[in-house]
């Protein structure tokens, strides 16, 4: 492998072609920092941190826990606060893609805090891990953790339209209720009669890959130039395949 050919790899292609209202943004220039950080992630909930706690007590993590998932229901309240309006209750996002010079630069703000805000979702393995409930650490579990951001980071860098915004715009609705439901149920007891609703959980999260594979795939049929069609793909296939994971878990 000659030395252009990976200074191509390496830094160009992510140059190349991306949307240059994100470039001055931590961690999107290229996506080596957050493979990295991935890495560390998956290193540390599949290796190091059982591994350090095989031999410790389960730390009590209750109020740290709970103070995350306030602040999770609260960012995503924010981002849906904020996104709303912006997309016209969610129906400008069935539109034809915008060119990169066309989206507002604050909705581009909005999108980097919710690619940081799955970044942050590392937190709750690291918590299942220090708290030795490693049979929550399942492949299912890791493995959306750590690609999701990776997915964000692709669409995010290439792609930024509003009209791509279903993701965030769907995903912070299901992680509003699911993290509410996971700050109540910490409390125990007290609240556990008004969680009857934890079933339906799994059924939000189907509903929301089928709403994102009809949206992925509709450019086609609705008259847009489909230039980005990789990341069509990409979002399809990533649709298709949690579905499938998540209804046979």
């Amino acid at each position: 492998m000659n030395s252009s050919l990976i200074q191509y790899i390496y830094y160009d292609v992510w140059h190349q072609y991306h949307c240059p209202l994100i470039k001055d943004y931590p961690l999107m220039s290229t996506p080596w920092s957050l493979l990295l950080i991935t890495g560390i992630y998956l290193t540390f909930v599949k290796r190091i941190g059982p591994k350090y706690m095989s031999t410790r007590k389960p730390y009590d993590l209750r109020w740290p826990i709970r103070v995350f998932n306030a602040f999770m229901v609260g960012v995503n309240f924010w981002g849906l606060y904020n996104f709303i309006p912006r997309t016209n209750f969610g129906l400008n996002v069935w539109k034809c893609p915008q060119l990169c010079d066309e989206v507002d630069p604050y909705f581009i703000w909005l999108g980097y805090i919710f690619f940081l805000s799955r970044m942050a979702e590392y937190m709750d393995t690291i918590f299942f891990v220090l708290r030795k409930k490693n049979n929550q650490v399942s492949n299912l579990h890791v493995f959306h953790h750590s690609i999701v951001p990776i997915a964000i980071w692709s669409v995010f860098k290439f792609v930024p339209s509003v009209e791509n915004a279903m993701y965030p715009f769907i995903n912070s609705i299901v992680h509003v209720i699911m993290y509410l439901y996971y700050t109540l149920a910490s409390f125990g007891d007290r609240f556990e009669p008004y969680l009857k609703w934890k079933k339906y959980l799994t059924g939000l999260q189907l509903i929301q890959f089928i709403i994102i594979i009809m949206h992925s795939i509709r450019a086609p049929f609705i008259g847009c130039n489909v230039s980005s069609a990789y990341f069509l793909l990409i979002s399809t296939a990533l649709g298709g395949i949690f579905f499938y994971l998540f209804y046979k878990y």
